[in-house]
């Protein structure tokens, strides 16, 4: 399970400086092939092509993370829109993040779905996209995410998510279970009745009624969404109380946790995309953008402009509240970015913010296992 290749692109002196460490928690560093470095004249559509032909190439399949806490060590093999492939190092102990920028990597591990292996379908229902994943053995096998439609039946989101476990070649018979969380009470339904027609197994509800192990210190702990809910148990299982959580969606949502774990509360603001979307709806001459950060923050045309104000403006608010945060409590947090948005932040926010995009179903994983029952 702790078999893992990268395959390095390009040399990299910083990657060199944490080769020992990679290599002592089981990876082994390869070059890729040179006939995958860009040719004079290849289009960017051919050079694609290409490397995705190599990453295809073989039986494996490929892992997102690794992680040895007892060593220190976290390792997140990701996309940036500005950079390409890369590798994220995040030295634990020190709270340090070393990002590998501009790599080909191609990533395998030994680690592969079992047949009648009790696999989990973990979903996140949230108001602009439905998150799946599946689970198995501790490890997650792949994820899938689909734009949130209220008008859609239970019926046809039976069909996307079986075409998403088809794709991946998994089998209904194989899942002991699912879990869902859900802060689109509209269509929480649909979706739990699609996958127990789908599954033919019951799908639990993160609620109050759902043992979580995170303890709540707010006025009213039941308006706690359900989301924020699994997002801190995710975090708090993966690197450890204290916290701030960003996640990034339809709101952008900045959770607490203490240092002995409580939930203290969080923070909730309009997010990215929302945001852009009041702005062109009420100013007459200004457009929704592509949401790509300029190279400088002063823009020098309208897009640039605002895409500055949105990405750059966003990622000082995120480091401002934070600021305020440690203040109030007397003492330094970890950091962690999540939500489908944090992919537009990522790559220009400071190094002491973890980039962790599968969260939450990291969390619903957590909270499907406290309650399952012994005999499913």
């Amino acid at each position: 399970k702790n078999a893992y290749k990268i395959y390095d692109h390009y040399y990299m002196p910083i990657l060199e400086g944490y080769k020992e460490v990679l290599e002592e928690n089981g990876f082994i560093l390869y070059e890729t092939p040179v006939d995958l470095v860009q040719k004079e004249g290849q289009s960017y559509t051919e050079y694609k092509t290409a490397i995705n032909t190599w990453l295809n190439s073989g039986e494996d399949i490929y892992f997102d993370t690794y992680i040895n806490e007892e060593k220190g060590i976290f390792v997140k093999l990701t996309y940036s829109y500005e950079y390409g492939n890369i590798i994220e190092i995040y030295l634990l102990n020190e709270y340090k993040k070393i990002s590998v920028f501009g790599i080909i990597y191609k990533a395998r591990h030994l680690y592969k779905a079992v047949a009648g292996g009790n696999m989990i379908l973990l979903l996140d229902l949230g108001n602009t996209n439905l998150y799946c994943g599946v689970y198995q053995n501790e490890a997650l096998l792949c994820e899938y995410r689909t734009h949130s439609d209220v008008f859609k039946s239970s019926y046809e989101y039976k069909k996307i998510i079986g075409d998403f476990l088809t794709a991946n070649n998994l089998k209904v018979e194989d899942f002991e279970g699912a879990i869902l969380s859900s802060v689109v009470p509209a269509l929480g339904n649909t979706i739990k009745n699609a996958v127990e027609a789908l599954l033919r197994k019951s799908c639990m509800i993160v609620s109050k009624n759902l043992k979580s192990g995170l303890s709540i210190k707010i006025d009213n702990p039941s308006e706690l969404g359900s989301d924020l809910v699994a997002d801190s148990v995710g975090a708090k299982y993966r690197y450890k109380a204290p916290l701030i959580i960003c996640d990034l969606g339809t709101a952008t949502k900045m959770l607490v946790l203490d240092e002995k774990g409580n939930f203290v509360g969080c923070i909730i603001f309009p997010g990215i995309k929302i945001s852009m979307k009041a702005l062109s709806n009420n100013a007459a001459q200004l457009m929704d953008t592509s949401l790509i950060a300029p190279d400088k923050v002063i823009g020098k045309n309208s897009s640039d402009s605002i895409n500055s104000g949105l990405i750059y403006g966003h990622i000082e608010m995120i480091k401002g509240l934070s600021a305020k945060i440690e203040a109030e409590l007397g003492y330094p947090l970890k950091k962690v970015i999540t939500g489908g948005n944090s992919i537009l932040i990522k790559d220009h926010i400071p190094a002491d913010y973890i980039f962790d995009p599968s969260l939450i179903l990291e969390g619903l994983y957590r909270i499907y296992m406290k309650n399952r029952k012994e005999d499913d």
